[in-house]
C-alpha cells in the first residue's frame, strides 16, 4: 500500500526555543515533543508546558517524554527538569491518557555511554 504524504501547506517548521515560541491557543491537532521537554530550564518549565498543552485543539493529541528523578542526568548543574509519576499525572489532569509508560532502568546513550534512564512516555488526548 502506498504511503500517503501530508500536503506541504499543512506543515510548518519553526526553529525556536520552547521559551521563545508564541503558542497559539488550541491551534494544533497533534503536538509531538519527542525527547525535548526535559531540556527546558526547570524554572521555565511550568509556564512553557502550560502554554504548549493549551496549543492542542480539543480532541487533539500530545506525545512526548518527561524524565523522572532517578535519571542519571538529574544533577543540580544540568538545568533540566525532572518529574515524579505524581507530577506527570498532575500535569496531565483533564487529559485522557492513552499511554503513560515508565522506564526506570540502566542503559546506554546513542554514543554508547552508560546512563540510567528514567523516562515517562506519554500519549494523551485533550478532552476539554
Amino acid at each position: 500500500m502506498p504511503q500517503a504524504e501530508l500536503p506541504r501547506e499543512l506543515v510548518r517548521f519553526v526553529l525556536s526555543r520552547f521559551e521563545d515560541f508564541d503558542y497559539p491557543d488550541r491551534a494544533y491537532e497533534f503536538v509531538n515533543a519527542e525527547f525535548s521537554l526535559p531540556f527546558i530550564r526547570a524554572a521555565a518549565f511550568p509556564s512553557v508546558f502550560t502554554k504548549l498543552m493549551a496549543s492542542v485543539k480539543i480532541g487533539g493529541l500530545f506525545t512526548g517524554q518527561l524524565f523522572g528523578p532517578n535519571d542519571s542526568a538529574n544533577l543540580p548543574e544540568s538545568g533540566m527538569n525532572f518529574h515524579s509519576q505524581s507530577d506527570v499525572e498532575r500535569l496531565l489532569r483533564g487529559w485522557t491518557l492513552l499511554e503513560l509508560t515508565e522506564e526506570d532502568r540502566p542503559g546506554t546513550t546513542k554514543l554508547g555511554e552508560d546512563k540510567h534512564w528514567h523516562i515517562f512516555h506519554i500519549i494523551a488526548r485533550r478532552m476539554t
